[in-house]
Order: structure tokens, then C-alpha cells, then sequence
């Protein structure tokens, strides 16, 4: 198996900010980078919009890959909102380690979708042209190369998707997935796999510095080539026997074609003197649709001051209400999450007083069983003293011994019975002055925020009286003030006149007809040149005849050749998987993988099946095919030497993810309305 690289890089998502992009408006989200952030809210809030927008940032791609998808934001009709900006920036901080000391740097990556609007010649009005992307490091503008090649130094975007997406790689296509285990599999050299069979040393020796895939893609091209080349060769016989011309005057036909082009060339001098007519006048009204954008421009702009110092007051005083608005809403959250927070101290007040009244009950069955033991007195039988071996009663020196003996034993056992009864009464009294501790405490807490709430329900009362917070704010009419602006009036004089000027018609000839007798005389021309060429055609077809014949024989020997060639290559292949096997299972702590598949036949059919237990990836639970993703990245992250972070999408469905040194960011559907962001 491959070594695991030293030098490790971990990228990690510090924030991201999001404006009009797939229906999210206005988004700024700050990660935990030493942590696990989750998202969450149901469905359609904007949760896998989030992963989206990232990806988007880094490989102009969504989740799935494509590149075309819907990034723009539609009203309520379901039409992108035309002239808004669509961005996506994040801030991203990568560790890197390797050397003495571990380096960490952050950078601000940041896109923009720009739509672009023109104006053509002799329209009034923009139209939409098209799409533009912009991209920005640290806010430095780059090319679109530029910042490509800086974001494949950061990571390969496949690498990237393998380590940031759970299912990526186990969904994956299976070849290339095989391809992709085989490249980690890593150090078996072809000797190794070739050495002791004699094929396989030959096989060794045609490679010349090619790989074994490379050849038996080579050999299998060239199989296709041989044979297309083969199933052609007679039809291609054939066809050059019913391309056999007759023969024809070639210098009558060679003097016509030389008259007709002097004609073509008369005419295409006529059509470029035209040409330059045309482009003088299209130069002059570009120029004068440039003036009149640039005048519409000077009149929209003193339109729109006229009307924002008009509106002034109105702004004002609707920009105040929401603030009042938005003040009450902040304040009853509030209100709401102190009197969530007293319910639940409450509860663990009750809680603990339930505790308390048990530990009571204990604390008097111990003091009855502590008495119990104290009141116990030793008894004497007279089986005690008898002689357990002749059955005869003991002597009285012996009985007053045997007597001594039973009490000091009595003793030490009710000594020590008393003596646990008494630790364990302790610490029970104990265990109750803490929660006696606890319920004052939170008695004091309790009591507390019910002043904190009583301070706030005044607040937002204070606030509700304001005659502003319920009063209508009624919109002014400017149109009195645009009407009386004599600036406005003469930019509009101008822009009249303009447009006049545009409106007026050209006179220039037309080239159509110039250019239809072109066409007419070059189609002419090449029927010509056509018959003329046939005259080489027939020594040439009569050589590619017998070229065809000597090709086809000599294509079925090199056919032969190559099908041994490939049949030694899938012996090859099938040696190297059943060792690769054995290593790539080696780098995965949970996944085993299934490369081959037997058949009824006994043969073996190429194959590369994740298998979560005994069972395959895609019958495995959710829960089992979320961690089998997490491992799986786990061992690409080991083996790439790169850590980015993991988007675990439905984590709600899984009451344990699987460890990783990854930034963790979870997707969770929950009934909130809208996202929420939390970190543990």
C-alpha cells in the first residue's frame, strides 16, 4: 500500500455570505472551525443551498456536478429577477503541516454572476446579452485561469468532492471508482505481477514505458481500427470502381474556368467600395447612439434626485417604523427564550425535590436497621460447646474459652455493621445538603429572570406606545416636481432631437445582387475545377486498388497478433486486483470492498462494490451508509493528505456519526421556518 503523505493540509469554512443565489436573497453564516456547525430548518429553507453556493464558489458546479444549473433568483412567476447581483464569498483558513512548525493562513475567495445589458444600433432600449462571471482572491480581481489553477493548488476538485460529500465516492460510476481505489492501492510494481509466468514476462517486455492500461486501451484501439479498417476495405474496392470517370477536353475546361474567376474578382472590388460607404454611415449613428445613452443616462439620474429629495421625509419616517418593529420582534424572542429557560429550572427544581423526599425515605430505613443491629445480644446453644468429632460436651475450661471467643467475634461483626450503616447514612445526608444547595440556587435563578422578563415586557411596551408603531405612513407625490424642472425639460429637448437624427434614412446601393451573381459564378467555377480533377482521378483510383488488396492481408495477420496480446492483459489484470484487493481493504476501518464478481460460469466479472457489513452500500440503512461515507473519507484524507469540510446531508436521520478530523457541517430538516445555525 501506498505511504501516507507527511505534509497534511486542512481546509477549513470560517464563513460564508450569500446574495441572490437559487432564492436566498441575503445570507452571512459563520462556521465552527474546531467543531461541528449544523444547519437546519425543513425543507426548501435553503439548507443544501448552502453546499450549493460553496461549491459553486470553488468549481463553478452544484452538489450534483452540473455546471449549468438555476443560480439566479426568481419572482413570484417564476422569472429570473432581471439587473441583481448573484454572489458567493467565503472565507477559508488552511492548515498546513510538514515542516517544524504548522503554518495556517486564511484567504477570501469571492464570485460574482453579472448579467450584460447593450444597446443596439437603432433600438431604444437594453436587452440581456449573455452572462459574465467575475472572481476575486483577498478581494484582488483574477482571471478566470488564475483562479482556477489557485483553487486546484487548495485541492483537485475530484479529491475535494470525495472529502466534503459522504456518498460521492460510493455513488460514483464503478469504473471510475475502481480506477480510483487502484490509484491508492498504490506500490505493486508489473514485475511483481508478471513475475514466474512466462506470458506475463512477454507481456512485460511489449509495455515499453507504457502502463498496462494504457496498453490494452492501445491494443483494444487498434483491435477496432484493424477491423473498421477491414470491413471498409472491400466496399472501398468497390467504390473506387464506380468512381472510375470518362474522360474530357481538360484545356477547354481550364481556359473557361480562368474567364469566370476574372469576372468574381471585378465584382468583389465593386462590393468592398460599397462596404466602406456602409461602415462610414454605421460609424456615425454608433456615435450618435452613444450620446443619446449618455443623455438618457443624465436624465434618469436627475429624475432620481428629484424624486429621492421629494421622498426624503417619507424614507425617514418608514426607515423609524421598522426599526420600532424590529425592536419588539428582537424583544418578545427574548421574552420567549427566559421563559423557556424558567420552565426548564423549574422542572429540574421539581425534579431534585422528588430526588430529596427519596433520599429521606432511605436515610429512616437506615436509622430502623441501624437500631436493629445495636439491639442484637449474643445467644448461646449447647450444640456450641460439644466436641464436633467424639459428640461429647467440652470441658469447662474449654466452654469458658469457646465463650470468649463467640463474643469478640459477635462484636467485631456488629461493630462493623454499625459501622456501614453509619457511612452510607452519610453520605445519603450528604447527597441531600448538595440538592438542597442545587433548589436554592435555582429558586434564586428562577426568581431572577422573572425580573428580567417584567423589565423586558415594559421595554417592548414602552415601544408599542410609540404613535409611530401602529400610525400609517403615507407616500407623497412627486410628480409635480419632475413636471416643473426646466433641467429636466431640456434634457429631454436633447434626447428629442437625437433620436430624430437616428430616424432619418441611408441612402447606399445594396450588394445582393452583386453578391448573388458571385455565388452563381463561383458555383460555376467549382463544377469546373470538379471536372477538372477527374482527370488525375483515374491513375489514382486504379493504384488505391491494388493498395486495398495488399492492405487487407496484411491487417489479418497484425489481428491475430493483437488478440493474444490483450488476452495476456486480462490475465494481467486479473493477477494485479487479486492482490490490490487484499492492500486496498487494508485502508478502511469500517468499508471492505467487492471487486470482482463470481460467475455461474466460474468465471470473474470486474466489479467494485462498497459493503457495509455483509450487506452492499446501497442496501445498507441510512445510518450505515453515512458513517461507511465518513470512513471512506477518513482513509482519502489520510492518503491525499488534505482535510476539507464534510457536508453531511440528512444528519438528522443518525443518532452517531462516525469520528473524523474534519470540519464537520451537518444539514438537518427540522419544522423551523427558517435556517438556524447551531454548534456543538
Amino acid at each position: 500500500m501506498k505511504t501516507i503523505k507527511k505534509d497534511m493540509k486542512e481546509i477549513k469554512l470560517q464563513s460564508i455570505s450569500i446574495l441572490n443565489f437559487k432564492g436566498i436573497r441575503n445570507l452571512e453564516i459563520t462556521f465552527n472551525t474546531e467543531g461541528m456547525t449544523t444547519i437546519s430548518g425543513r425543507n426548501a429553507t435553503g439548507k443544501s443551498t448552502v453546499r450549493d453556493a460553496f461549491l459553486w464558489l470553488m468549481f463553478d458546479k452544484n452538489a450534483s456536478g452540473d455546471k449549468e444549473f438555476g443560480i439566479k433568483t426568481n419572482d413570484e412567476n417564476g422569472n429570473p429577477i432581471p439587473q441583481i447581483p448573484h454572489e458567493v464569498s467565503a472565507v477559508v483558513i488552511m492548515c498546513e503541516e510538514g515542516s517544524e512548525e504548522g503554518r495556517v493562513t486564511s484567504v477570501k475567495l469571492r464570485k460574482c454572476l453579472v448579467e450584460k445589458w447593450v444597446k443596439k444600433s437603432g433600438e431604444v432600449e437594453k436587452r440581456y446579452s449573455g452572462n459574465t462571471t467575475e472572481y476575486y482572491v483577498n478581494d484582488v480581481p483574477k482571471k478566470a485561469s488564475e483562479y482556477n489553477a489557485y483553487i486546484k493548488e487548495l485541492c483537485e476538485e475530484t479529491v475535494f468532492r470525495t472529502i466534503t460529500n459522504p456518498s460521492y465516492l460510493p455513488e460514483m460510476n464503478r469504473d471510475k471508482l475502481r480506477a480510483f481505489l487502484f490509484s491508492m492501492a498504490g506500490e505493486l510494481s508489473d514485475t511483481d505481477i508478471s513475475s514466474g509466468d512466462r506470458e506475463l514476462e512477454k507481456l512485460m517486455d511489449l509495455i515499453s514505458g507504457k502502463s498496462i492500461d494504457g496498453l490494452k486501451e492501445q491494443i483494444r484501439n487498434e483491435k477496432s481500427r484493424i477491423k473498421k479498417e477491414m470491413d471498409d476495405i472491400p466496399s472501398r474496392i468497390e467504390e473506387c470502381n464506380r468512381m472510375m470517370p470518362e474522360k474530357k477536353d481538360w484545356d477547354s475546361i481550364r481556359s473557361e474556368i480562368n474567364s469566370h474567376k476574372e469576372k468574381v474578382a471585378d465584382i468583389e472590388s465593386q462590393i468592398e467600395d460599397i462596404s466602406k460607404a456602409m461602415n462610414a454611415e454605421n460609424e456615425r449613428r454608433m456615435r450618435l447612439s452613444s450620446e443619446l445613452s449618455g443623455k438618457k443616462m443624465e436624465y434618469s439620474r436627475l429624475s432620481d434626485e428629484i424624486t429621492q429629495k421629494g421622498m426624503k421625509e417619507y424614507y425617514d419616517k418608514l426607515n423609524k417604523k421598522r426599526e420600532l418593529h424590529s425592536s419588539v420582534d428582537q424583544i418578545e424572542s427574548e421574552i420567549q427564550g427566559f421563559n423557556s429557560l424558567i420552565q426548564n429550572l423549574e422542572r429540574e427544581k421539581e425534579s431534585l425535590e422528588g430526588y430529596i423526599h427519596s433520599k429521606n425515605e432511605e436515610l429512616s430505613a437506615l436509622r430502623k436497621e441501624w437500631n436493629e443491629i445495636n439491639a442484637r445480644n449474643i445467644r448461646f446453644n449447647d450444640e456450641d460447646f460439644v466436641c464436633p468429632t467424639c459428640k461429647r460436651l467440652l470441658d469447662a475450661e474449654d466452654i469458658e474459652e469457646r465463650k470468649s471467643e463467640m463474643i469478640s467475634n459477635f462484636n467485631k461483626k456488629k461493630s462493623a455493621e454499625l459501622s456501614a450503616n453509619q457511612k452510607k447514612g452519610m453520605e445519603i445526608k450528604s447527597v441531600i445538603e448538595e440538592s438542597e444547595k442545587r433548589i436554592s440556587l435555582l429558586s434564586t435563578q428562577i426568581k431572577n429572570i422573572k425580573e428580567k422578563v417584567g423589565d423586558y415586557e415594559d421595554k417592548k411596551n414602552g415601544i408599542i406606545g410609540n404613535p409611530l408603531y401602529s400610525a400609517p405612513v403615507d407616500q407623497p407625490d412627486v410628480s409635480s416636481l419632475l413636471a416643473g424642472s426646466l433641467e429636466l425639460a431640456s434634457k429631454q429637448t436633447e434626447i428629442d432631437n437625437l433620436k430624430y437624427q437616428l430616424e432619418q434614412p441611408v441612402s447606399i446601393p445594396q450588394t445582393d445582387e452583386l453578391k448573388q451573381e458571385r455565388k452563381e459564378l463561383q458555383s460555376f467555377i467549382s463544377t469546373l475545377e470538379y471536372q477538372l480533377s477527374r482527370r488525375e482521378q483515374i491513375k489514382i483510383l486504379e493504384t488505391r486498388i491494388s493498395e486495398l488488396n495488399n492492405r487487407l492481408r496484411d491487417l489479418s495477420q497484425l489481428l491475430a497478433e493483437k488478440e493474444q496480446i490483450e488476452s495476456w492483459i486480462d490475465k494481467f489484470n486479473k493477477r494485479k486486483v487479486e492482490l490490490s484487493e487484499e492492500r486496498i481493504n487494508s485502508m478502511f476501518s469500517m468499508v471492505k470492498w467487492k471487486m470482482y464478481n463470481r460467475l455461474i460460469n466460474g468465471g470473474e466479472e470486474p466489479t467494485c462494490i462498497p459493503m457495509i457489513g455483509n450487506a452492499e452500500y446501497r442496501d445498507a440503512n441510512a445510518a450505515g451508509k453515512l458513517n461507511g461515507g465518513l470512513d471512506i473519507i477518513n482513509a482519502v484524507c489520510q492518503y491525499y493528505g488534505v482535510y476539507a469540510p464534510i457536508f453531511v446531508d440528512n444528519a438528522e436521520g443518525v443518532n452517531h456519526l462516525l469520528l473524523t478530523h474534519s470540519q464537520m457541517i451537518r444539514l438537518v430538516v427540522t419544522n423551523e421556518s427558517k435556517l438556524t445555525v447551531s454548534y456543538e
